[in-house]
C-alpha cells in the first residue's frame, strides 16, 4: 500500500516538474534571445507568438497523456484540445494571410517610389544614391491588417528594415544621410497622410527625401 502511494506521489511530482519545465523552457527560449538585444529592439515577434500560443496546447496534451483521467474528464479534455487547435488554426491563418497582403502592399508601394525615382533620373540625369527619411508617428501596418508588436509591421516603419527594403528592390546601395530641416519644413511639416502619396517623396540632386506615413 505504501509502495503504491509512494509511486503515485512520485508520478504526480514528475508530472508537475514536467509542466514547470515546459513553461520555463518556453519562456527562456522565446524571451532570452530578445533580452540579449538592445531593449529598444524588443517587441512581440512572430517567433514568440507561435511559441507562446502553442504552450497551452502542449500543456493540455502533456496532461492528457501523462494522467489517467476518467472517461468524462478525457472527453472534456479532448473537446477542449480540439477546440483550442481549431481556434489557433483560424487565428494563425488570418495572421499569415495578412502577412502575404502586407508583402504585396509593401511591394506595390515600392513600385510607386521606383516610378517616381526613375522618372526623375531620366529627366535630370541625376542618380539617386542617398536617402533621408522623415517621420512623425508612422502607422505600424496598412489599414485592415492585423498587427501586434513586430507582427505584420510594414517594411518602411522600423528603422532597422527601411533601408534594406528599398535597397533590395532597387538593386542598389543607398547611403543614409541626415534629414534636411529645410525639406521637412517645406514639404512634410504640416502634412499628415494615412496612405502613400507621391508628395511623400522629394528628390533633390542625388538624395531621396522620403516621409514615412
Amino acid at each position: 500500500m505504501n509502495g503504491k502511494t509512494h509511486t503515485s506521489t512520485t508520478k504526480k511530482i514528475l508530472l508537475i516538474l514536467g509542466l514547470i519545465y515546459i513553461i520555463i523552457a518556453t519562456f527562456v527560449v522565446t524571451i532570452f534571445p530578445q533580452i540579449m538585444q538592445s531593449t529598444n529592439s524588443i517587441g512581440f515577434a512572430p517567433r514568440s507568438t507561435y511559441t507562446f500560443a502553442s504552450l497551452i496546447g502542449i500543456i493540455l496534451v502533456y496532461t492528457f497523456i501523462n494522467t489517467k483521467p476518467t472517461k468524462l474528464t478525457k472527453n472534456i479534455l479532448s473537446i477542449i484540445i480540439i477546440g483550442y487547435l481549431v481556434v489557433q488554426y483560424v487565428i494563425f491563418s488570418n495572421i499569415a494571410r495578412d502577412r502575404y497582403s502586407l508583402n504585396y502592399m509593401d511591394y506595390n508601394q515600392f513600385l510607386q517610389i521606383q516610378n517616381i525615382v526613375e522618372t526623375y533620373e531620366k529627366e535630370t540625369g541625376n542618380t539617386i544614391t542617398k536617402i533621408a527619411t522623415y517621420k512623425k508617428e508612422p502607422q505600424g501596418t496598412y489599414p485592415g491588417l492585423f498587427i501586434s508588436g513586430d507582427i505584420n509591421i510594414k517594411a518602411m516603419c522600423p528603422d532597422w528594415s527601411r533601408i534594406d527594403y528599398l535597397e533590395y528592390y532597387f538593386k542598389r546601395t543607398l547611403e543614409e544621410v541626415e534629414k534636411s530641416e529645410e525639406i521637412f519644413n517645406k514639404y512634410f511639416k504640416d502634412k499628415d497622410w494615412e496612405f502613400f502619396d507621391k508628395e511623400q517623396v522629394v528628390l533633390k540632386d542625388d538624395v531621396m527625401h522620403i516621409y514615412v506615413y
